[in-house]
């Protein structure tokens, strides 16, 4: 009797151990998500920025030509 308790015990925390390894990966893959969502918006930022400043050397450098 005391043998079927242990297994029971044993299969009841290899479940647990299933199931919180489970809830890991999908927190894992929520987390990489949104990491790639941020580097995404980033990257966006960094393009708008050098057109900024892209646009803003070509006005200074037409106005310089005027002068």
């Amino acid at each position: 009797m005391r043998r079927d308790i242990q297994l029971n015990e044993r299969a009841y925390s290899s479940k647990e151990i299933d199931k919180l390894t489970e809830q890991q990966n999908t927190n894992y893959e929520t987390l990489l998500q949104l990491e790639k969502q941020k580097s995404e918006f980033l990257q966006k930022e960094i393009q708008n920025m050098r057109e900024e400043q892209k646009n803003e050397w070509l006005s200074q450098n037409d106005f310089n030509k005027r002068l």
